[in-house]
């Protein structure tokens, strides 16, 4: 049975707007070296069970490198994890909304 690893946008401590990518990107990463290490795997390990290259494991666990979604998911998929797709809450879809039409309500 595989764990699900959602990865959602969130607000800010003021509950303002979505926390920067880069910060979920590091949470991804986060999560990726943890269930590395619980497994007692080491890149070599994941290399071998994934086909992602030791180095560019390396890489993506050093932020050195913005891996595609298809890398992450071999990564992932040994380690017992997988991403989902979640709904946003709604204060944040409003900001979002707003941001990217110049402050104009999305139809109903």
């Amino acid at each position: 049975m595989l764990l699900i690893f959602k990865v959602i946008f969130y607000e800010n401590k003021n509950g303002e707007s979505p926390v920067d990518e880069i910060d979920l990107q590091v949470r991804l990463v986060r999560e990726i070296l943890s269930a590395r290490k619980e497994r007692g795997m080491t890149q070599s390990e994941l290399d071998a069970v994934c086909g992602v290259n030791q180095t560019h494991i390396a890489r993506i666990e050093n932020s050195k490198t913005d891996p595609q979604l298809s890398t992450i998911l071999k990564i992932l998929r040994p380690l017992g994890k997988t991403l989902t797709v979640v709904d946003l809450p709604l204060g944040i879809m409003r900001h979002i909304d707003k941001n990217q039409s110049g402050g104009a309500k999305p139809a109903a």
